[in-house]
């Protein structure tokens, strides 16, 4: 886009904020001449990968977990998303090295040109569908490049 606004939005997949603001950055991008630049950021590198409680990541930091809930819940409702109180949180370092490698194409040239998006939020929850069960991993160029990334 020739004079746009460049925004670059610095998001994480298990941040609830970040969540919220998908639409939001949406409409400005809809409404105005703004080029999107989306930078995946941990916000809590430190989280183990099983996850962990968010009592535990905010304790002794005068932090009203309950009331924060709250707030999220409200303005979620107001954009339309789905939220529902939560007590985990998980390290989302391999989901946004698999985003950064979709971004950049490397990943989508693997997977045979085929290009993924993520749906947009919709205020109706997926139709439920039976667990895949699976007895061993399948090796594809997908998870091989997945599994070789390095780690930071």
């Amino acid at each position: 886009m020739p004079n746009s606004v460049v925004l670059e939005v610095f998001t994480d997949f298990v941040c609830p904020w970040c969540y919220l603001a998908t639409p939001r950055v949406e409409r400005l991008r809809q409404n105005y001449d703004v080029d999107v630049q989306w930078t995946y950021f941990p916000l809590h590198p430190e989280t183990p990968v099983d996850g962990m409680l968010l009592k535990d990541l905010f304790a002794g930091r005068n932090f009203d977990l309950e009331a924060a809930h709250l707030r999220l819940k409200t303005l979620m409702d107001a954009e339309g998303l789905i939220f529902n109180q939560r007590s985990h949180t998980y390290n989302s370092r391999l989901a946004q090295e698999l985003a950064k490698g979709f971004d950049s194409g490397r990943l989508r040239e693997l997977n045979g040109g085929r290009r993924y998006m993520a749906s947009q939020p919709t205020a109706q929850a997926p139709t439920p569908r039976a667990p895949a069960v699976a007895t061993s991993k399948p090796s594809t160029p997908l998870r091989q490049t997945v599994e070789a990334a390095p780690r930071t």
